[in-house]
């Protein structure tokens, strides 16, 4: 009874350590599966639209993107139970050879009390059959070691076997996890294959439209330029004005920098779709853009302040609609593409709190988003959690 419940006691525990590792790997992937039917979503809807004809290729890159990271989540996953695996096994082999070995010498010891027992009938003449007392006293404490050795043996034996239990029942539980998981990354892998064919075909169609590409790649140029322009000088003139108060702003910067890799998303459910700094273009061949920010998607077009702080300007941007910068001491978080602001400039804000709404587009609501430390452009996916 006693073995029973301690097995129950220790397969319940497993099954906690087994559950908490199941759910943080699950819960990854279940985000970027979360993300993959969003983006699927959108992609039907592109389908339907010949607008903004670099959505369909962003979304599945997106899609590459997301699935790639739950293969190589479900390898990690492999591996780190593969390990537990080998571990496991020997343990096992330890365990059954440690067996044996109490096995054989509580063998030895049976076999000793048997003789024993056959030489005299009862323990108590073989001791008052003792020459002196030192003798009797002698026979008595062997008697006496040899019975409590040998239960002590055979307890050993029993917690062995227990012990041999659970170790199998880890082991075969981690072996039936691994062939899940193995099976899992190849229905992954074969839907990252046809991700990457498809994107294969998008490219081909989209490298016959060349001429508007470039256009609009120019474009873009054009507008993060008059933007950039417009920050820099900006950002400047406020970095002059603010030598009075160097040490209010001092505290803000602080505050701001400890929460690196901590800020919320400037939008609910928002997946980036363009990454920071200089990259290949998505189609043409030795063609680099630029992104000074990152490009959000989100189903949401409600905009929010990543973290307290103080409204500095409110402009209006040729082909980038609306954008709001918020100032954080020497940081400055920008929001572009908004179609409506509900803030004013001098307003503090609160970390959450709603500052506008995007850009409705046809097929993708995107937002840009960037984080200047005065003019020092930085990556703001490093800073969001």
């Amino acid at each position: 009874m006693k073995k029973q419940l301690l097995l129950l006691i220790f397969i319940f525990s497993l099954s906690n350590i087994y559950s908490q590792d199941y759910n943080y790997y699950n819960l990854k992937r279940k985000k970027y599966n979360q993300e993959i039917e969003y983006m699927q979503y959108l992609l039907k809807r592109t389908n339907t639209n010949k607008q903004n004809y670099l959505d369909k290729l962003t979304l599945i890159n997106s899609n590459i993107e997301n699935r790639k990271k739950i293969v190589n989540l479900i390898e990690y996953e492999i591996k780190k139970l593969s390990d537990k695996i080998n571990k496991s096994q020997k343990k096992l082999d330890i365990l059954k050879h440690e067996l044996n070995k109490f096995r054989d010498e509580y063998s030895k010891l049976v076999y000793n009390a048997y003789r024993i027992k056959k030489i005299v009938n009862n323990k108590y003449i073989y001791i008052l059959a003792s020459e002196n007392f030192n003798q009797a006293y002698k026979r008595y404490k062997y008697i006496q070691m040899l019975s409590q050795y040998t239960k002590s043996q055979a307890l050993l034996i029993k917690q062995k076997i227990t012990n041999i239990e659970e170790e199998t029942f880890e082991l075969k539980k981690r072996i039936k996890n691994k062939k899940k998981l193995i099976e899992q990354k190849s229905t992954e892998y074969k839907k990252l294959i046809l991700d990457k064919k498809n994107k294969k075909n998008e490219i081909s169609k989209l490298s016959k439209k060349r001429k508007e590409l470039l256009n609009d790649i120019r474009k873009k140029k054009d507008k993060n330029e008059k933007l950039n322009k417009y920050l820099k000088s900006y950002i400047n003139e406020t970095v002059e004005t603010n030598i009075n108060t160097n040490k209010k702003i001092s505290t803000k910067t602080k505050k701001f920098e400890s929460r690196k890799s901590k800020l919320i998303w400037p939008v609910k459910n928002g997946m980036i779709v363009s990454k920071f700094g200089l990259h290949n273009h998505q189609v043409l061949k030795n063609v680099k853009v630029r992104n000074d920010g990152i490009d959000i998607s989100t189903p949401n077009r409600n905009v929010r302040c990543v973290y307290n702080g103080v409204v500095s300007k409110i402009l209006t941007i040729p082909g980038a609609n609306k954008a709001i910068i918020i100032k954080h001491g020497k940081y400055y978080t920008v929001y572009t593409n908004l179609v409506k602001t509900n803030v004013r400039v001098g307003e503090e804000l609160k970390s959450g709190q709603s500052i506008g709404i995007l850009f409705k587009n046809k097929n993708l609501n995107v937002i840009n988003f960037q984080i200047w430390y005065n003019t020092t452009k930085l990556n703001p996916k490093k800073w969001i959690r």
